[in-house]
């Protein structure tokens, strides 16, 4: 939590969860009114879109994204994402690493993991 009171947060999910509905998280992100970033795979309605890198972008000063990954890398190779294996994956790896070690450093970060580690669209991939 920042100085003013108010938590930062990084709310990555999965745009076909097979355990969480995606409605679910998209209400909840609505309900939070936290900024949706790019790319955006469904819009959640009322959300503004954000394009990272992020720092104090949402309310109160804080850091927020809600952020829908289709797709991950896993021992090299790039699949669809899912809800088990989202955090384990590369992408899943760096974004929740970098978000907190910049916010122990004073000054949380989200940063976008497929353009940091160029990670290609699955439709690349067929």
């Amino acid at each position: 939590m920042d100085d003013n009171g108010y938590p930062d947060l990084l709310f990555p999910v999965c745009s076909t969860d097979e355990v969480v509905p995606p409605a679910t998280a998209k209400a909840l992100s609505h309900g939070l009114n936290i900024p949706q970033m790019a790319p955006v795979l469904d819009k959640v309605p009322l959300l503004e879109i954000q394009e990272a890198p992020l720092h104090a972008n949402a309310i109160h000063g804080t850091t927020s994204a809600y952020f829908q990954m289709d797709r991950i890398t896993v021992n090299g190779t790039v699949q669809p994402s899912g809800h088990n294996s989202l955090s384990g994956s590369d992408e899943g790896i760096l974004n929740s690493h970098h978000f907190i070690l910049t916010y122990l450093e004073g000054s949380t970060e989200i940063i976008n993991p497929y353009e940091v580690l160029n990670t290609p669209p699955l439709d690349e991939l067929r």
